[in-house]
């Protein structure tokens, strides 16, 4: 969970670059030790998503939100916050990919 707050504060501070390696290594610790769809999974494709959506990599962050949106899918209904919150996300990008 540090290294995914670290993450959060480069976010914070535009240090988009610096941001990534802190949450890439939040997610390579939680893909070593938690079931591969768990929902703190997801949190990490999510924000690694939206950093490359800052940095306008319009296919990187939408390839994460998609596997953040296929694991939140499995875990919750289709109404809950999570998944709306994913799936507002993948139209955002969507459309700036076009």
């Amino acid at each position: 969970m540090s290294h995914n707050n670290i993450g959060s504060v480069y976010f914070t501070l535009n240090k988009y670059d610096r941001a990534i390696e802190h949450h890439q290594q939040s997610l390579q610790m939680k893909l070593k030790s938690l079931p591969g769809d768990h929902c703190d999974i997801a949190m990490s494709y999510r924000n690694i998503a939206l950093i490359h959506e800052q940095k306008r990599e319009w296919k990187q962050a939408l390839e994460l939100l998609e596997k953040a949106l296929n694991i939140r899918q499995r875990a919750f209904s289709s109404q809950h916050p999570d998944v709306l919150q994913v799936k507002a996300d993948i139209q955002r990008v969507s459309v700036n990919l076009k």
